[in-house]
């Protein structure tokens, strides 16, 4: 009895992951608000142009609180203009050299859903390399409009943070949508 119902559980669930436009993961409800901040410093980026990325003029990522009280954590998040897998990322880190990004879709402040690799079922995670010109990401065949960003220390905590929803073990992290 206990395997057929396992398998009644699994076959709803492979379908939903397999469904490309289907709502992934848990929902998770940040606790930063949605205000835009003026701070914006400068992070890391690959081989593309900028003038390829619709970058806003404010941050659009902002720290769920600023514990360092020196600006770190604000993030410009700047969408490709031709592929909507790509963000073009600005912004300053408290700590680590590389930072992680987490792809999201934000449906209303209590609706938010991280989104899964397909391999493991864990939260995605791109971790880059601060550079002058930003940090550039990209996740192919996803629908997300927002991200959570963590220094790259915090990876490992972050995906234990999102996949069980529990607010509290969740690292210093940044949230906002940028679509």
């Amino acid at each position: 009895m206990k395997t057929l119902s396992r398998i009644l559980f699994l076959v709803p669930l492979l379908t939903m992951l397999g469904s490309s436009c289907a709502r992934f993961g848990k929902a998770y409800v940040p606790r930063a608000s949605e205000s835009s901040y003026s701070r914006s410093p400068a992070l890391a980026f690959e081989s593309e142009s900028a003038s390829e990325y619709a970058c806003p003029s404010v941050s659009n990522v902002n720290p769920d609180y600023d514990r360092m009280l020196d600006g770190s954590g604000y993030f410009t998040v700047c969408p490709s203009n031709q592929d909507s897998s790509k963000l073009l990322i600005h912004g300053q880190t408290a700590e680590s050299e590389r930072i992680c990004i987490f792809p999201a879709q934000y449906i209303d402040s209590r609706h938010i859903y991280w989104k899964p690799e397909l391999a493991g079922g864990l939260p995605w995670t791109e971790c880059a390399l601060p550079t002058e010109q930003g940090a550039f990401a990209q996740f192919p065949g996803v629908n997300y409009n927002a991200v959570f960003i963590v220094e790259e220390r915090f990876r490992d905590q972050m995906q234990l943070c999102l996949s069980n929803g529990d607010y509290y073990g969740c690292p210093a992290y940044s949230f906002g949508r940028f679509r």
